[in-house]
């Protein structure tokens, strides 16, 4: 079977967009739904988008202050025109949007998972395990991928427990240097002796063979 490339599910419309739609499992009306270009025109999910992350900036390599524009500009570079990127939006009754999570740097043997973010409002339950079940369900059928990486803050304990659920290990663990210019903030990795904060950049990965 020939896969579609990531470009071929970003649908210039929303209602477009949900035939492409992947079902979770146990709550029939929650979808992940491929962002597109339809996104650019929906000022209050941007919005949206920005107050979750502008939430969780602590939990990012790089910190901004956020904004509907640097969100705008953020989605349409990554998420419409990079063709090696694809953003889902969890979506539940009634087009709610409770989060979204993407898939990245898809190569032929493996993808990053990226971008995994839950309403500060959601409160479900299990709801990022069994979207994180689609994902990867997704990534081995339709895309064919054979193993999924991901990296993580260490400080970032639920999303690492997430992970850890959905049997993914720890692969590398790397030093950050914290470096700040007016009002953005970014950590790259460096040698043990150049960093300068107390937590690191974790690796995990998860092999996605014929038993997985």
């Amino acid at each position: 079977m020939k896969h579609k490339t990531l470009q071929d599910f970003k649908s210039p419309t929303h209602k477009e967009a949900l035939l492409d739609s992947i079902r979770v499992p146990g709550n029939p009306k929650i979808i992940l739904v491929p962002i597109g270009s339809w996104i650019l025109v929906n000022e209050e999910l941007i919005k949206k988008f920005a107050h979750w992350r502008a939430a969780s900036s602590s939990m990012y390599y790089s910190q901004f202050p956020e904004s509907t524009e640097s969100m705008r500009n953020y989605l349409t570079t990554h998420s419409v025109r990079n063709s090696s990127y694809l953003l889902f939006m969890i979506e539940g009754k009634d087009s709610e949007p409770l989060g979204h999570m993407g898939i990245k740097s898809l190569r032929s043997d493996y993808a990053e998972v990226d971008s995994v973010m839950k309403s500060p409002r959601q409160t479900a339950r299990g709801l990022m395990d069994r979207c994180l079940t689609s994902l990867i369900d997704f990534a081995k059928n339709d895309l064919g991928v054979k193993e999924l990486r991901l990296e993580v803050v260490s400080k970032n304990n639920r999303a690492i427990d997430l992970y850890l659920r959905n049997d993914f290990i720890e692969t590398h663990r790397f030093p950050l240097q914290r470096v700040q210019i007016g009002e953005s903030i970014s950590h790259r990795k460096v040698n043990s002796e150049d960093a300068n904060v107390d937590f690191f950049a974790l690796t995990m990965s998860r092999k996605l063979d014929s038993e997985s």
